[in-house]
């Protein structure tokens, strides 16, 4: 994954499970799109929805091993953080 790429983990009142306690995840680009190419076996060329906890992880881990060549990249699946959309 080229530098400057995120990865964005939510829950809320309006995404895909969030009234069930579950997450989606999207990859975006440096320039804060998403980016639907990138990774596309795991995400399947969309958003990633009603995911649970340990789905978040095993993805998060999965991205991580294999980018682990890109240093800021590793720091951030590091010190990922889940939050709810409402705690802004």
């Amino acid at each position: 994954m080229p530098d400057g790429y995120r990865v964005s983990v939510v829950r809320g009142p309006f995404t895909y499970g969030g009234d069930r306690g579950l997450w989606e995840m999207a990859l975006l680009n440096p320039k804060g799109g998403l980016d639907y190419a990138v990774d596309e076996d795991i995400c399947g060329g969309d958003v990633l929805v009603y995911l649970t906890e340990a789905n978040v992880i095993d993805i998060l881990a999965e991205l991580k091993r294999r980018h682990k060549h890109v240093r800021t990249i590793t720091h951030m699946f590091n010190t990922v953080i889940l939050r709810d959309e409402e705690s802004d």
